[in-house]
This record gives C-alpha cells, sequence and structure tokens, in this order.
C-alpha cells in the first residue's frame, strides 16, 4: 500500500527527515521514491527509524542526482520557543506540493501524557498552522526559516490543534540513528509519581515549592537500586538542578545512556512533623544503562 509524506535533507550526504509512519510499509534498507522541491524524481534507501519518536532517515541513493548540490535545511532551537511565536508549516498536504500553512506556537512544550500518549515520554509543539494527511515529516519553520519542528499529527476532528517534534529532541534522536541506526535509550528502573500541592513544602530548602516527585517502587537490580534508591524516597535534585515534576527527572536522564546522574534524595520516612529532616539528606550516583528491547513494527499514523 503507497503512502505519501514530506521530509527535509539534513545533510549533503542527500540524508532526508521524515516521520516513521510515513515510511510504515518499508523495510530498512528497501527503496521509496523522493520527489525534490525541482520535481526531480529520485531513489533513496529506509536507513533508520525510532518507533516511539517517529522519526525515520532515508537517504538518497540514486547515481543521477548529486546530493552535494541539494540544499540542506537550517536547523534552528526549539528550546527557547514561546508562545504566540509565528511559524510555518511546510510540506506535501493531499499530494499538493510545497504547501505552506501559517499560524502560531500556541504552546511550546505539550508534554505527550496531556495527549494521552504516556509512554512517548516527551514534548511537542502545539501550533494552530494546518498539518493534514501528508504534512507529516515535513519542517515547521520559524520566521528566520530555520526548521524548529517535525509536523507531525493533528487532533482529529478539529481546526487548528496541530504537533511537532520539536527539533532539540529530534537532533538527539537524528545523531543516535546516523550513528547506530538505532535509538539506545537510557534505563533507570524505578517508578515515580507527582505529589502536586501538598499543604506545605517537605523541603526546608525550598519553602515555596509544595510539588514533589515520589519514588513508588524501584525494580530489583536494576541501575536505580543497585545506586541505593528506595521506594519512598523524594528526589529533591539531579546534577543540581531542583525537582518539582516527573518531566524534570526525565529531562534530566535525557536520551542517550551512560551518563551518570548525581541525584540528592530523602526518603519519606525522615521526617519531623510535615517537614523532611534534610539531616538524612543523601547523595546518590547512578549511572544510566541501555534499554534493551527488540524493535517494534512502524507506528501507524496518529491521530487522536
Amino acid at each position: 500500500m503507497a503512502t505519501a509524506g514530506s521530509g527535509f535533507i539534513i545533510s549533503k550526504d542527500g540524508y532526508i527527515v521524515t516521520n516513521a509512519h510515513v515510511v510504515s510499509t518499508v523495510k530498512i534498507g528497501e527503496y521509496v521514491e523522493v520527489t525534490l522541491s525541482d520535481l526531480r524524481q529520485a531513489k533513496a534507501r529506509l536507513h533508520s527509524f525510532d518507533k516511539q519518536s517517529d522519526i525515520a532517515i532515508i537517504q538518497i541513493s540514486d547515481s543521477r542526482i548529486n546530493t552535494q548540490e541539494l540544499p540542506v535545511a537550517t536547523l534552528g532551537k526549539s528550546s527557547t520557543l514561546r508562545a504566540g511565536e509565528f511559524v510555518v508549516a511546510v510540506g506535501s498536504p493531499l499530494q499538493l506540493r510545497e504547501s505552506v500553512t501559517f499560524g502560531i506556537i500556541s504552546a511550546p512544550a505539550r508534554h505527550s501524557s496531556e495527549l494521552g500518549m504516556v509512554k512517548a515520554g516527551t514534548d511537542y509543539i502545539q501550533t494552530d498552522a494546518a498539518i493534514n494527511t501528508g504534512n507529516s515529516g515535513g519542517p515547521l519553520v520559524n520566521l528566520d526559516g530555520e526548521v524548529i519542528g517535525i509536523n507531525t499529527m493533528k487532533a482529529q476532528g478539529y481546526d487548528g490543534i496541530s504537533f511537532a517534534i520539536p527539533i532539540d529532541t529530534a537532533s538527539l534522536i537524528i545523531q543516535q540513528l546516523l550513528r547506530n541506526k538505532k535509538v539506545m535509550r537510557p534505563y533507570v528502573g524505578l517508578k515515580m509519581i507527582n505529589v502536586v500541592n501538598a499543604r506545605q513544602s517537605i523541603d526546608p530548602s525550598n519553602p515555596n515549592n509544595r510539588n514533589y516527585v515520589l519514588v513508588t517502587d524501584v525494580v530489583p537490580d536494576s541501575p536505580a537500586c543497585r545506586a541505593g534508591i528506595k521506594s519512598g524516597d523524594v528526589l529533591l535534585s539531579i546534577n543540581g538542578r531542583s525537582i518539582s515534576h516527573t518531566k524534570d527527572v526525565q529531562d534530566s536522564i535525557g536520551l542517550e545512556a551512560g551518563k551518570t546522574l548525581e541525584i540528592k534524595a530523602i526518603n519519606i520516612e525522615d521526617r519531623r512533623g510535615d517537614v523532611l529532616d534534610t539531616s538524612h539528606e543523601r547523595i546518590i550516583y547512578l549511572a544510566t544503562e541501555p534499554q534493551h528491547h527488540q524493535h517494534e513494527p512502524y507506528p501507524p499514523p496518529r491521530h487522536f
């Protein structure tokens, strides 16, 4: 079954970034057909993909095309985006070539859990620029012409609610795919919950913060277990960064295994009344390990 989508060139070697669901019927190493902006058609091989992030890389492999002459997209930074900034979504919706839609950033970092995608564990750029079937994999561009996101999905049945993968996150995935043809995410081995709007701060060093992250379970023989993290631990900071939400923990862990995290923690049992007894504060050094799993099938196009 034929599928269609969009993409953008990221190097003079002919590497093109798109969504994994755009190439859902293709196996790694197989060919797809690419139509360039000057209407030339070229053969390209599926290089690699990552299901969880919905990112794939294909590479032009066609003797008729000199990839050194092709225009390469300029990547910007998504971490500095603010709500209200103007953006442009570029792609080929409904096979209408090089269509452009215009809008604003509605939310620069909408967490996947807010969209019912808990396992994705990442943020999305929300925009009211129209993203439709065929736009998937195309660039979301700022007014300086820099790619700040990858168009990915829209809210089904609603106008003005579309989502793109932030380019800062995508770049980390792309680097691993180019290097390893797979993404080795870090494994820690703990379960945690957000405690929100507690009656008062349990951390005397941060009296205005009434939100904290509580460890509810630790997997036996996991990196977290071997480092000494225990059920009931409150994570106060990681590498000096204050922790008040599980997203802070996920951001600190990142997308690449092998980092050592300096975690400041104290157990919920070590309290004086409602306040944690900081004399029991512990410094824990946790080395993340690669998450071992088999490749799963490509994800279907995502709407919700």
